[in-house]
């Protein structure tokens, strides 16, 4: 019996029924109907602003959003508008041109929940 592979089984974008698209498409719906903004354009926003400061004090959320939002090399064809949202991020380290379709970002979200 190998514990380690036994616990932690399906807990990876690989998992049956799990990917990023998925995640993804949700976080966008959510987005749309919860918060009435535009889902596609906050996803980007956040992508952009995961990429620009990889190295957060945002805590486990952060880690969490940084695991979840950083797209992958190989993803790349599959997440066209977010790889280049994530290269926005990287490169100049301004999400400025994403504010318009998103003028909240996830980060002052999570600092506001911080102290609730």
């Amino acid at each position: 019996y190998d514990y380690y592979d036994t616990a932690y089984a399906g807990r990876g974008f690989s998992s049956k029924g799990t990917s990023r698209s998925s995640i993804f498409n949700t976080l966008e719906t959510y987005l749309g109907r919860m918060a009435g903004v535009n889902g596609q354009g906050c996803m980007r926003r956040a992508v952009c602003e995961v990429a620009a400061v990889p190295d957060h004090t945002d805590g486990v959320v952060g880690d969490a959003m940084n695991m979840i939002l950083k797209i992958h090399p190989e993803e790349y064809a599959q997440h066209p508008e977010y790889a280049n949202a994530q290269q926005v991020g990287q490169t100049t380290k301004d999400c400025a041109q994403f504010h318009e379709d998103c003028p909240q970002s996830f980060f002052s979200v999570e600092d506001t929940l911080e102290y609730i």
